[in-house]
């Protein structure tokens, strides 16, 4: 991934503990790592239950059910789909 790139996460909402809405806690640690490493992170909101993207200088390079995402374990998995 280039230095100091823009990185795009658009995720959608999904239900917990009987409620559906957005929520960004399964992705502050990946914000965190993106910040870490100098990069510009931006998110957006998007109507797709249960999705999560990722879009680096506005090229979508991931995607995933926002729900695989376990408050961080993965993600220095993610940082290396990124950097590839």
């Amino acid at each position: 991934m280039p230095q100091n790139a823009r990185v795009l996460i658009a995720f959608g909402p999904y239900e917990a503990c009987g409620l559906v809405c957005h929520r960004m806690s399964r992705l502050k640690g990946l914000e965190t790592v993106l910040l870490k490493n100098g990069h510009t992170v931006e998110f957006e909101e998007m109507d797709d239950w249960n999705k999560v993207e990722l879009w680096v200088n506005n090229e979508k390079i991931f995607d995933c059910d926002i729900r695989n995402l376990d408050y961080g374990k993965y993600t220095y998995r993610l940082i290396w789909i990124i950097n590839k």
